[in-house]
Parts: C-alpha cells; sequence; structure tokens
C-alpha cells in the first residue's frame, strides 16, 4: 500500500501546483465521447492459501498491458483564469494483459505460477480542468481473467490434466481505484497518464492433484494513452 499513498500524494501535489502553472492555458471543452487506445506496466502479488492447511505459495506477477478505451465527459463549468472547470465522465476499457509471476510451493518439487491475462474497468471519472489541462480521480469495477497454475519441476504426469502443469483460470470481479492527468493537444486529439491499484479479491483454483487453494489478485499499473474526442 506504500505505493498506492506515494502514487496519491505525487497527483496531490500535481492538483496543488497545476492552478499558477496553467494560468494561461487557453479554454478547452471536455465534454464529448471519445476513444482511444493505451499501453502500460503492472505489477502485483498472488496471495495463495491451501485449503484445508496452514501452507501458502505468495508471489509477485508483473508485465505489460495494452487495449483500448471509451468514454465521454460532461463540462459542467467553463475555464476562466485561475478557476477551474468541473469534468465528469464514465470510461470502459479493456487491455491483453501479460503480468505473470511464480514462486516455490511448499513441495519443491513443485512450482506455483498465476497469470493476469485480461483486465477490463468501468470506472466514473471526476476531476478539474484547467483549460487544456483535466486532473481527474477515478475509481469502479474490474474484471480480470486471473490463471493459477502448478508445475512438475521435473516434467512427471500429475493428475488431474496428465500433463507436469495443472490449474484453472477464471474471471474476477472487484474493484480499482486511481488517478490521473490527460492533456489536449489538439480539438480532438488528448493524452493521458494514469495510476490505478486494483484488487480482483480471492477465488478458488484446483491445481496438481485436484488440491484445492484460494488464490487473491491485487497489483497496481501505470499507463499512457491516447483519446479521439468526436
Amino acid at each position: 500500500m506504500k505505493q498506492v499513498f506515494f502514487g496519491f500524494v505525487v497527483l496531490g501535489l500535481m492538483v496543488v501546483a497545476v492552478p499558477s502553472l496553467a494560468a494561461d492555458i487557453p479554454a478547452y471543452n471536455w465534454s464529448g465521447f471519445y476513444v482511444g487506445i493505451n499501453g502500460g506496466y503492472g505489477w502485483g502479488k498472488t496471495n495463495w492459501d491451501y485449503i484445508g492447511g496452514t501452507t501458502k505459495a505468495d508471489h509477485h506477477v508483473s508485465g505489460g498491458m495494452a487495449g483500448g478505451t471509451a468514454g465521454a465527459n460532461l463540462q459542467l463549468l467553463s475555464y476562466q483564469g485561475k478557476m477551474p472547470a468541473v469534468v465528469g465522465g464514465i470510461e470502459i476499457d479493456f487491455d491483453w494483459a501479460d503480468f505473470d509471476g511464480s514462486g516455490p510451493c511448499p513441495n519443491p518439487r513443485f512450482r506455483a505460477e498465476s497469470s493476469i491475462d485480461a483486465l477490463a474497468t468501468l470506472r466514473g471519472r471526476l476531476g478539474l480542468a484547467f483549460g487544456r489541462l483535466l486532473i481527474y480521480g477515478t475509481g469502479g469495477l474490474a474484471v480480470g481473467k486471473v490463471d493459477v497454475d502448478t508445475v512438475d519441476t521435473e516434467g512427471a504426469a500429475i493428475p488431474p490434466s496428465g500433463t507436469p502443469k495443472n490449474g484453472e483460470d477464471k474471471w474476477r470481479a472487484g474493484y480499482v481505484v486511481g488517478a490521473g492527468a490527460e492533456y489536449a493537444l489538439w480539438k480532438n486529439f488528448s493524452l493521458k497518464v494514469e495510476y490505478q491499484y486494483y484488487d480482483l479479491g480471492k477465488s478458488r483454483h484446483k491445481v496438481d492433484n485436484d488440491l484445492p487453494v484460494y488464490a487473491g489478485a491485487r497489483g497496481e499499473f501505470i499507463r499512457g494513452g491516447i483519446n479521439y474526442k468526436f
């Protein structure tokens, strides 16, 4: 959670500093529908507990992400001098992700692996616009595809799959919160950068020899994107 706190501190300082920096920014209207593309990098942790025991196989995951975005903004006030406009909106996105990692199992013959292969969010956005610069907070629903497996490092055929690798992937729902900044380069195009923290909760998976585990997936990502406003 230290990274979450640090991220919000940095963005809070941006909000304090922006009014003095944005005094000469020309007026801009953020209202309208938009689509875009995004990409970034995420990191997190899989909390892995064997059901019916006290053993664990926690490990970290990390990797890249890329996808598309669609949304709509409504600007409630116009920008006047150092007085910012209020902008609210809703945004949906879907990203192909490659957040993966591994760690030792309680049985050293096996390795625990997990990954997030896809991540989608449906969020509200609320922020302050200083002409072409928008600083916002965001939060809402997160849905991800989480894959949990064990691998026999000796390569033996292990039930139930009859291969060295056993596990399940499941779609999970949770929440996401974050903040970001977006700048309108021209009338229709804008660039953004944002930080988000996600938590997809815990779900039950079966691994080697039908052993049940609870795996929780949570983490953070930073991404940039470009939007086109209609």
